[in-house]
């Protein structure tokens, strides 16, 4: 599994490309909110909601299998 930033993964994407040609590769981008006053409260340094939709984006588009993850799950928010 690889683990990165959101960002860093959708600038890696012919490189994820060039692997699915010969593994199966899936990417799961984590969201724990779709409201950016929340999400800079809650993880101030982390990419914002629209930076890890847009990330996914470009990763479906390249033919890669990905998909989002709600998480961290904070009850009461």
């Amino acid at each position: 599994m690889l683990r990165s930033g959101d960002v860093v993964i959708a600038s890696a994407v012919g490189l994820l490309v060039e692997l699915a040609k010969r593994h199966d590769v899936s990417v799961n981008i984590s969201i724990i909110s779709a409201d950016p006053v929340l999400v800079r409260q809650v993880e101030p340094k982390t990419p914002l909601p629209h930076a890890r939709l847009r990330a996914l984006r470009t990763l479906v588009q390249a033919g890669i299998e990905a998909g989002i993850l709600i998480a961290p799950v904070l009850p009461g928010l």
